[in-house]
């Protein structure tokens, strides 16, 4: 009986390591990006692509994870490997639009995230990243406009926005508006910093 045990438990680790399709290392990865496990969503999409080399899929979900890792340029070019496979996804404008704001070429920037907000209006970090190009554009009207929709369309994102906000008025030379943003953003929110750009790999 116990080897017969021993023999199951074998089968069972063997079966553990199995290989998952592509398919299913995507499906998980979509749901570690949901879970806000973006280390554990790229591995999956990468090993996805391994599984599968001419799944153009997985590699731009490879640049949706490193997004969300900050790592802006690695994302632009896996997005940009994507697009020229010929991936078409609702999604690929935000992504792309993402990419190229973290990356500071913030008119493409726009170009793609405005594309993306007519098609699906109303998401909260659209109008974030929007007021991040815009600001990085110098249109500070328009910045401030998509930064207070930003905090109203998702509250989560209002410490980030408080601080770009206070950019904004920094750059008007409105010292008032500036303090009233950063104080809002200490006492709102203690312990708030903005997240140190990571390294490309």
């Amino acid at each position: 009986m116990t080897s017969r045990l021993a023999v199951a438990a074998v089968v069972l680790a063997l079966a553990g390591c199995a290989s998952l399709t592509p398919e299913q290392y995507k499906e998980r990865g979509v749901r570690e990006i949901a879970a806000r496990e973006p280390d554990a969503a790229l591995e999956s999409f990468e090993r996805a692509a391994k599984e599968g080399p001419a799944d153009a899929e997985a590699v731009f979900l490879q640049g949706a994870a490193l997004n969300r890792l900050g790592r802006h340029p690695d994302a632009l070019g896996r997005i940009e490997r994507a697009r020229a496979a010929g991936v078409a996804r609702a999604d690929l404008p935000f992504e792309y639009g993402w990419s190229l704001v973290g990356s500071g070429r913030w008119a493409e920037g726009v170009q793609q995230l405005e594309q993306f907000e007519r098609s699906q209006p109303g998401v909260g970090m659209t109008a974030e990243l929007l007021g991040r190009a815009y600001l990085g554009l110098s249109q500070l009207d328009r910045a401030e406009g998509w930064l207070l929709a930003a905090i109203n369309r998702d509250p989560s994102l209002e410490p980030d926005a408080l601080f770009l906000l206070a950019l904004v008025e920094y750059r008007r030379g409105n010292g008032a508006a500036t303090r009233r943003y950063l104080e809002a953003l200490r006492d709102d929110h203690p312990g708030w910093t903005w997240p140190a750009p990571p390294k490309s790999r």
